[in-house]
């Protein structure tokens, strides 16, 4: 029985969304696991995706990517946040 993942991933960083992109195709592709990429404008978005195809039961398992950077504003501090959303989905 071959295996579906999703591969969501926040854009909002192109550069290095991309970059984790072709890590984690390069990782599945290497274990022989068929997938498919969507992706969403930020971290916060990511969780939201998950659920959404997890009730559709398409996939066997999801990789979620995401760049989260403390600067001059507090949205570093959504990065533990959408952990916890992802936990709890799982």
């Amino acid at each position: 029985m071959s295996k579906k993942v999703l591969i969501v991933e926040a854009r909002f960083y192109e550069d290095m969304a991309d970059a984790l992109a072709e890590g984690a195709a390069a990782v599945l592709d290497a274990a022989g696991v068929a997938y498919e990429r969507v992706s969403v404008p930020g971290v916060l978005e990511v969780p939201v995706a998950i659920k959404y195809s997890a009730d559709s039961n398409a996939y066997d398992g999801y990789v979620a990517l995401g760049v989260v950077i403390r600067g001059e504003t507090t949205h570093y501090e959504t990065g533990p946040r959408v952990l916890v959303i992802l936990d709890e989905i799982g």
